[in-house]
């Protein structure tokens, strides 16, 4: 049957009618000549009649550039098909479809162009699908990469076909060299591996395989499991050298969790459902024997050895633990000839594998010492009200409403001497603020209500004389529940400590004063060596020693020349122990005297070093001088005392002739023996200057 329309001469009628592909003639002027009924169905939402249409219309607007050039490809190119996917629209909300379409040049039976015949169908499955296995393609590749587990793919050649990073660092062959490469090439036959029969049984008897394999080179453990299929062999590896050493050290774990059960001072056993004994420690076992005079033992049942009347109880808090719940509660028992507090929990045992509860383990711990603690805490509430009324600062307690909780005697005697009224419980406490201060107090207890610690301090005058107080505002909380109940008012006198902080910052002015007045470097130190103070005098030598100021903070050893470090540090070992250090160094034609002492507290604990530096050139220079002049005076008295003895020696032995001739004149001899005795007088006198000289350097420090 021919068409009735002239335009559709050319166009087979089952093309014109079918239901899988959409026919449209498109005029020269880019509008629809005609369009097949599936496409007026498909696109029915844009209108009834697309004749005369622009085909921008019927295309997303980011293809139309791509179907405008299709179309002209297919003009300038008659009796050639040109084939282009478009998207076009779907609904009015903005969705499209993916098809796929043929344009190519129409002609009229003149054989003249008359536009473009457009034939196309509906691809958005195929389009979908395609997208969905792509990105299932890179999800898979993803996760193969990201596995920590090693993954290859050998095809049915023991060919590489699929290698993640893991398996790569393995054979330590980058993934590009393995590709196509066969297995055995690369890992040839070895006895020592399994993996060679492994992989070949999983192929040959086409089921899975799983083993483990130790590497020696590596020391490594591996878990391989392989996967036969028609495409060859999937291997799937896992580094398990922890999980190896955690099943040695498994073994001794149980042994050590063994000895910590029975170590501790708890009471441990393990029931069943059924009330069987599966296990417990000697701590339990000792309870047992002192409250029933027999022992414990596996298999029996567990409610032999309950106290008097209280299995019920046992039986409640029994059922709730193998529900799964941990009951925690106090008891007093009866053991032996004491009360003993217990803590008493029942724990659900699960099985490892199935989760599953197995049974209960009672725990007994002994919290006698815990009671004790606690009635000793109430005393120490007493105790505590007690100092708070003993206290030398002012306590007021005030509900969020301004009531007064609670106030101390101080806090009473103050509104007295102020007021002449005292405080009264749920009085209201704005009456008894000072005039002038309610803003003050108004925004700090708000800041306190809201959970804040407000601390401010504040000066009155009193007569003569200054007082300063410090103001604490702290949030006062519900035990349980966390919430404010109020605002704690402490108000503590600290004017002594203010004036302790003015004469400190005096007393620092003075010492700051002191320490840059002296000629002498000084600096303390921590004890991790980091300067906390150096004076002017420092900061001077460190510039011009080492080209730097020192600072707070900065190790002393950045100011101590390189070769002096272990000398300095074997130094500070001593200065540790509590010596003072006193020594001399010279460098740079300089003398410098270095003292160090040791800084202890109270508790004679060392808190830093004070270390003090004096260039002590100028002394030296004089001390070698004075060493100079006294070696010059030792040789003159020696030479004045040798070059004396000489003739005097003479002398005294013409007297002792004359005395044996005994022909001389008594006169002249007296004048002669006189003069020789006082001549070695003076030689004795000479010596004696000498070595009182040389007395008087050694006691100076000065050594020839």
């Amino acid at each position: 049957m021919q068409p009735t329309n002239p335009l559709l001469y050319a166009i087979p009628q089952w093309l014109i009618a079918s239901k899988v592909y959409m026919v449209v003639i498109i005029g020269l002027d880019g509008r629809y000549s005609y369009v097949n009924d599936l496409f007026k169905k498909q696109f029915s939402f844009l209108g009834n009649d697309f004749t005369g249409m622009s085909i921008e219309g019927t295309v997303i607007q980011d293809d139309v550039l791509k179907c405008t050039i299709a179309g002209q490809k297919a003009l300038e190119n008659p009796g050639e098909n040109v084939e282009v996917r478009l998207r076009k629209p779907k609904n009015q909300k903005g969705e499209y479809n993916w098809s796929q379409w043929e344009f190519s040049a129409y002609k009229n039976q003149e054989n003249e162009i008359i536009g473009i015949l457009a034939v196309g169908h509906d691809i958005s499955k195929l389009e979908n699908l395609q997208r969905k296995t792509k990105k299932i393609k890179e999800k898979t590749d993803a996760i193969i990469e990201n596995i920590t587990d090693g993954f290859f793919v050998l095809d049915t050649h023991w060919r590489f076909v699929k290698i993640n990073r893991i398996a790569e660092k393995l054979f330590n062959i980058p993934i590009k060299s393995l590709i196509r490469k066969n297995i055995w090439d690369i890992s040839p036959n070895n006895q020592n591996y399994k993996y060679h029969t492994e992989f070949r049984k999983a192929v040959e008897n086409r089921v899975a395989t799983n083993f483990e394999e130790y590497d020696e080179g590596r020391d490594r453990w591996y878990n391989v499991v392989a996967y036969p299929s028609d495409r060859g062999l999937t291997v799937f590896f896992k580094d398990i050298t922890s999980e190896k050493k955690s099943q040695e050290g498994l073994k001794n774990s149980e042994n050590k969790l063994k000895a910590i059960l029975e170590s501790t001072n708890n009471g441990m056993v393990l029931i069943s459902p059924d009330f069987q004994i599966l296990s417990f420690n000697q701590v339990a076992n000792n309870i047992t024997f002192a409250t029933f005079h027999k022992n414990l033992e596996e298999g029996k049942n567990f409610k032999e050895f309950l106290f008097k009347d209280t299995e019920d109880d046992f039986l409640a808090n029994f059922n709730k633990a193998l529900k799964g719940e941990v009951v925690v509660l106090e008891r007093l028992y009866q053991i032996g000839t004491q009360n003993i507090w217990y803590d008493i929990y029942y724990f659900p045992v699960y099985d490892f594998n199935t989760k599953n509860i197995i049974g209960v383990a009672i725990n007994s711990v002994d919290i006698n010492i815990k009671k004790q603690a606690q009635e000793a805490l109430r005393i120490s509430e007493n105790k505590l009200r007690a100092i708070s009324e003993s206290a030398t600062n002012s306590n007021v307690l005030i509900s969020p409403t301004y009531k007064i909780l609670y106030f101390n005697k101080i806090a009473n005697d103050i509104a007295m001497s102020l007021w002449n009224v005292p405080l009264e419980e749920y009085a209201d406490f704005r009456l008894f603020i000072p005039s002038g201060a309610e803003q003050d107090f108004e925004d700090s207890f708000h800041k306190a209500i809201k959970g804040e610690n407000v601390i401010i301090e504040r000066q009155r005058k009193v007569g003569e004389r200054e007082f300063y107080f410090e103001v604490n505002y702290f949030p006062v909380y519900e035990p349980t529940q966390n919430q404010i109940i109020g605002v704690a008012l402490n108000t503590i006198d600290v004017s002594v400590r203010k004036q302790t902080q003015k004469a400190l910052i005096q007393s620092q002015y003075m010492l700051n004063a002191l320490y840059n007045s002296t000629q002498d470097a000084c600096v303390f130190l921590g004890t991790d060596l980091k300067i906390m103070y150096s004076n002017k005098m420092a900061q001077i030598l460190s510039q011009k020693l080492f080209g730097k100021i020192c600072q707070v903070g900065d190790n002393i050893m950045e100011y101590i020349y390189p070769h002096l470090h272990k000398e300095f540090e074997e130094n500070f070992e001593k200065i540790k122990k509590g010596e003072n250090l006193q020594f001399e160094q010279s460098f740079n034609e300089s003398w410098w005297c270095f003292t160090i002492i040791p800084v202890c507290d109270t508790e004679h604990t060392l808190v830093g070093i004070a270390m003090n530096v004096a260039d002590i050139t100028a002394r030296k220079t004089n001390e070698e001088k004075i060493l100079t002049q006294n070696d010059i005076l030792k040789d003159i008295a020696w030479q004045q005392s040798h070059a004396l003895r000489r003739p005097l020696a003479s002398i005294l032995s013409l007297v002792r002739l004359i005395q044996e001739e005994k022909s001389y004149n008594e006169v002249y001899f007296d004048y002669l023996y006189t003069s020789a005795r006082q001549l070695d007088e003076v030689i004795h006198r000479i010596v004696a200057f000498a070595e009182k000289i040389e007395l008087e350097l050694e006691e100076l420090g000065i050594k020839n």
